[in-house]
């Protein structure tokens, strides 16, 4: 055998007696490497880890490792634990020599780069667990060598700002995804394109504010989709098109104002929880179309919804629902309405939230009416001070000129007012034409009444 290394040759013959030995040689391939630029490694697995021959697990964790050590002793190793440490840095070759292992845990670490075909070296990888590290970037091909055996990968809490639409391209094994807490604003429209296993998709506490209609094509195996805390203002139709076996969908805590129908939105049956709590929803008329789809229940507290007519509606769906769903509805976020200040929840009595304004007499004047308590007063003591004032739901009370009272609304107007939830008392308006009409009546049998008495008096003064 010829040794490449010539200054070392001489070394290991010096004597005849002396043989090459394993030791020797894994010295020399080590020198080898360091002239070839790779990092030299002086920590192996077995000085600086605990390995469990039983599981074949090298425990390294908590070791303030700034480097993946040599798999000396390790070789075998199907779990290898590396998480709470500092490492900075993963390549293929650190990782060469963990060719057995299965579930690689890199998380808490300082690593801020993962260059395409570090795992080419693991080709049986089915956990990674890259969560809590530095990464800002994930290239094309940087999970290169994993494609048929990939089930999980975790890299949430990181600093990712862009995947490049090919960075997980042919992980057709892959059952469970996450980018939960990192920077993104915008997901290319292929990139999961590929993912034809894909179960659980988590997408939480980013900055998107946009996604593609077809997104998630290609993911018919999705069964649960987390995209809460991020930036949302506008769900786009079609976006669950095709997703026969979706189940669970979390859209809390965005901007989302409206949301397409069921149909349009495409949901399938299987569909059994969507979760639209803390978004900017004013009025539950989208919302109630999603209420009579049997088996789905849908969350949509703490929103800023209006005390109109159709928060009644959702109370009378409300009540008439089992104890149990209508708890579950409202476990994680209150379901209340805005009323001028205050919030009224959907357990109080909104009857008298769903009326029209009274309207004045025209050539009446004016008269200003005094602002409903709110400040300290309970919800009855709100609702009962409505009761006899002009009230309507709005932010702040609108300027009405007098000539606004003099334009006499139609039938349509008032139909129009009712159904949109604009005006509030319609009780209040029919007392008024009840009472003008009696008004009416009273005056004709007062001037009847005049004229029959000055007719009298005339025909006694004529006698």
């Amino acid at each position: 055998m010829v040794l490449i290394i010539g200054t070392l040759k001489y070394q290991v013959f010096g004597s005849t007696s002396e043989q090459l030995t394993s030791t020797t040689l894994k010295y020399l391939m080590e020198n080898e490497r360091r002239v070839e630029g790779y990092p030299q490694i002086t920590q192996t697995c077995e000085s600086v880890c605990e390995y469990d021959d039983w599981y074949q697990r090298a425990k390294c964790n908590n070791r303030g490792l700034q480097m993946i050590p040599n798999s000396a002793g390790c070789e075998e190793a199907h779990m290898l634990e590396l998480h709470e440490n500092v490492i900075t840095n993963i390549t293929s070759y650190l990782l060469s020599g963990y060719g057995n292992v299965e579930t690689l845990d890199l998380s808490h670490n300082n690593i801020s780069t993962v260059l395409p075909g570090t795992f080419e070296s693991t080709r049986v990888l089915e956990n990674i667990f890259l969560s809590a590290n530095l990464i800002t970037e994930l290239e094309n091909g940087t999970f290169r060598g994993t494609e048929h055996q990939l089930l999980r990968l975790f890299l949430d809490n990181n600093k990712l700002t862009e995947i490049h639409p090919f960075a997980l391209r042919k992980l057709r094994k892959l059952k469970t995804l996450t980018f939960s807490n990192n920077q993104l604003t915008f997901l290319p429209e292929n990139v999961f394109s590929d993912l034809a296993e894909l179960q659980y998709l988590h997408l939480s506490g980013n900055r998107l504010t946009y996604l593609d209609s077809n997104i998630f094509n290609g993911c018919s195996q999705l069964k649960s989709i987390s995209m809460d805390r991020n930036y949302l203002s506008v769900i786009p139709a079609g976006l669950l098109r095709g997703l026969t076996s979706l189940s669970s969908v979390d859209l809390s805590y965005n901007h989302i104002e409206n949301i397409p129908s069921p149909t349009d939105l495409k949901i399938q049956n299987n569909l059994q929880t969507l979760n639209l709590c803390n978004n900017y929803f004013t009025t539950t008329a989208t919302i109630i179309t999603y209420l009579n789809n049997a088996g789905l229940l849908v969350m949509f507290g703490s929103n800023p919804f209006e005390c109109d007519c159709s928060f009644q509606g959702l109370q009378d769906w409300f009540n008439r629902q089992s104890e149990e769903k209508r708890n579950l509805i409202t476990s994680r976020s209150p379901l209340e309405c805005k009323w001028n200040a205050s919030l009224i929840s959907i357990d109080d009595d909104l009857s008298s939230v769903c009326l029209l304004p009274t309207p004045t007499l025209i050539g009446s004047p004016m008269t200003s009416q005094e602002p409903i308590p709110v400040t300290g007063s309970t919800t009855s003591q709100v609702l009962a001070a409505t009761s006899s004032t002009t009230r309507r739901y709005s932010d702040q009370e609108p300027s009405v000129s007098s000539l606004d009272y003099e334009r006499k609304p139609t039938t349509e107007t008032l139909i129009n007012n009712v159904c949109s939830g604009k005006s509030s008392d319609i009780v209040t308006f029919v007392m008024f034409t009840v009472s003008g009409v009696v008004n009416v009546i009273i005056l004709c049998l007062v001037v009847t009444n005049l004229v029959l008495t000055r007719k009298l008096s005339e025909k006694i003064a004529s006698d």
